[in-house]
C-alpha cells in the first residue's frame, strides 16, 4: 500500500508532467512580445520553435524572424527579428513525459522494495 505522502507526491508529479506535455501538444504558450525591445517571452512553451535536446537541456533561448507585408520592388519582405525565451517546458514531449513519469514511480517504489 502506498502512503498518503507518496500518493500526494505522485499526484503532483504527474500533474506537472501532464501540464508540461499539454503545453507542448496544445498551443498553451503564454506569449508576451515587446516590439520596442525586439524581445519575446513564452511563459510555458513555444510550440513553433525548432526543438532539439532532452528537457531541461533543450533550446530555451532562440532568435526568430517574422515576415510581414508585401515584397518591395526588389522582392524582399519586411521582417521583424526577435530574440527571447521559449518557455519553461519548451521541448517537453512524449519521450520526456514517459521518462519523467517512470522516474516519479521509481522515486516512490524503489525505497519500498529496497527495504
Amino acid at each position: 500500500m502506498i502512503s498518503k505522502k507518496s500518493r500526494r507526491f505522485l499526484i503532483i508529479w504527474f500533474s506537472v508532467c501532464f501540464f508540461a506535455l499539454l503545453c507542448n501538444i496544445g498551443p498553451i504558450e503564454g506569449e508576451l512580445i515587446d516590439n520596442k525591445q525586439g524581445y519575446y517571452v513564452n511563459i510555458f512553451a513555444n510550440t513553433s520553435a525548432s526543438e532539439f535536446g532532452f528537457w531541461p537541456f533543450s533550446n530555451e533561448f532562440q532568435d526568430r524572424s517574422e515576415i510581414f507585408g508585401e515584397p518591395d520592388v526588389n522582392g524582399f519582405y519586411n521582417t521583424n527579428s526577435y530574440s527571447g525565451f521559449n518557455g519553461i517546458f519548451s521541448g517537453f514531449g512524449y519521450m520526456e513525459f514517459l521518462i519523467y513519469s517512470l522516474l516519479g514511480l521509481m522515486i516512490v517504489f524503489i525505497p519500498k522494495y529496497w527495504n
